[in-house]
């Protein structure tokens, strides 16, 4: 679902605010606004519902789909789950 998101592009909210020539006494330029991925993102794993919110999370996924690295921090009670999930997510 996140990599069709990301394929379409929907997630950048592009906008276009045209510009006005005709606007005194200054003209009005041409903006443009879209939101780009910025680089690495840290997941801290969940000390409650270790399957539902752990290393393979939603923010992990829409991360990947993106193509940005992930960095995660296991929860101290959940070490073996946050490491299974972490190895069964990988290619």
């Amino acid at each position: 679902m996140f990599a069709d998101v990301v394929r379409h592009g929907r997630w950048r909210h592009a906008t276009i605010d045209s510009s006005d020539p005709a606007r005194r006494p200054v003209l009005k330029a041409d903006l443009r606004m879209q939101k780009i991925p910025l680089g690495p993102v840290a997941v801290f794993g969940s000390s409650n519902f270790p399957i539902l919110y752990s290393v393979a999370g939603g923010d992990t996924a829409s991360a990947l789909a993106e193509g940005c690295p992930v960095v995660v921090k296991a929860h101290g009670s959940h070490l073996g789950t946050s490491e299974l999930v972490g190895t069964a997510s990988q290619p």
